[in-house]
């Protein structure tokens, strides 16, 4: 996670990107603090399933940016990030099923 982290904040710099937190952070940041309460399967469960739902969303942040940015090499990172974002929400997947949790994808084919 560091890894990507890192990467898209060089790109975005050498882009001249500015990168804003996400609206969004304010909710995955209470949902952590939430979860970080509960101990056991309670916890177990919940936090996978804050873990799919993370990952779908940037498995359908990337896709997005992998086919609408105009420019070439924001793309291609996309799209190449994309496939390791989508081999770790497969593994969460696994591993959330392991557990009795499941998330509702709709599988959308690549439109890059």
């Amino acid at each position: 996670h560091e890894k990507l982290k890192g990467a898209v904040h060089q790109l975005a710099q050498k882009n001249g990107i500015t990168i804003d937190p996400h609206a969004s952070q304010s909710w995955w940041q209470g949902e952590l603090q939430r979860i970080g309460n509960l101990s056991g399967p309670d916890f177990d469960r919940e936090y996978m399933k804050w873990q799919l739902q993370t990952h779908l969303a940037l498995v359908n942040l990337y896709q997005t940016q992998a086919s609408n940015t105009p420019q070439m090499e924001l793309s291609k990172f996309a799209i190449t990030t994309l496939e390791d974002i989508q081999k770790m929400f497969n593994q969460a997947k696994q591993l959330g099923a392991q557990q009795g949790v499941s998330i509702d994808t709709v599988r959308q084919p690549p439109q890059y």
